[in-house]
């Protein structure tokens, strides 16, 4: 199904498609940490960039919100992998352009932020890594993940997650989203509980995490087995979704013409 315009308000999941969005994305992340439960995360600097080194080691996947021809970002997550990805380099420029390339110079201390809760996680990440190298999966964290307050809801929220999903299907993400002691901040800064109580973890389960995030949230277990690999395969041919708010159960890509094709 084709529309022949783009409504007045709509969202896109995609990667930032230049150092702008980048930058942006960093000055939200750190707007919406800043005087909140949250704010530990960051460290405080004179440019109100949430910058570190784990930066260098993740693909971004941000909301955009576009409202009348007026673009913002309305959310955004990471992926962090054990190595450095293709922003690198324009990380440490916008780093380097306000003058806190400390926040950038170093290598993360560890694979990923979660290892750096206990020696129990760090193992069990550790051993966890080893195995699934052997069926040529990688490991990633989902990370930083936010929702401005503006937008907070529930359906967003999860439409989100759902995304992330979709978009990095050769990885698995460790659990760090689903940590309880998270709940509550998820509360805030999601407008959601997106975990359910049955994620206290007596001991980390890789393997199920996304199944917990998704089989037990709002019912919606049966439409996310139908569509996603539908929205897998728009994103590889795309590279972003398009989500409408009056339309909830349906996924939209830009066609030439701008206007939208419907691919879910």
């Amino acid at each position: 199904m084709n529309t022949n315009n783009l409504p007045a308000i709509y969202y896109e999941f995609r990667e930032p498609r230049d150092i702008v969005e980048l930058e942006q994305m960093f000055k939200t992340r750190y707007a919406i940490y800043i005087n909140t439960e949250m704010e530990s995360f960051l460290t405080k600097n004179h440019a109100e960039l949430d910058l570190d080194s784990y930066d260098n080691y993740s693909i971004p996947f941000v909301l955009f919100k576009y409202e009348n021809g007026q673009k913002s970002i309305a959310g955004s997550a990471r992926c962090i992998f054990d190595s450095p990805q293709k922003y690198e380099n324009d990380i440490k420029t916008v780093a380097k352009k306000y003058n806190v390339s400390e926040l950038v110079d170093e290598p993360p201390p560890y694979y990923f932020p979660s290892m750096e809760i206990n020696e129990q996680f760090k193992n069990a990440i550790f051993d966890f890594k080893e195995k699934i190298k052997k069926e040529k999966k990688e490991l990633i964290e989902v990370s930083r993940f936010m929702i401005s307050k503006e937008e907070r809801n529930n359906r967003i929220a999860f439409i989100y997650l759902e995304m992330l999903y979709a978009y990095f299907p050769k990885h698995i993400s460790p659990y760090n989203q689903c940590r309880v002691s998270h709940a509550s901040s998820h509360r805030r800064l999601l407008g959601a509980e997106l975990f359910p109580k049955t994620s206290h973890f007596k001991k980390p389960n890789y393997e199920t995490d996304w199944n917990i995030l998704f089989f037990n949230t709002d019912n919606s277990a049966s439409f996310i087995v139908e569509r996603n690999p539908i929205l897998r395969e728009a994103f590889s041919k795309f590279g972003h979704i398009i989500w409408i708010a009056e339309s909830p159960n349906s996924f939209f890509v830009k066609d030439g013409n701008n206007g939208l094709m419907q691919v879910y």
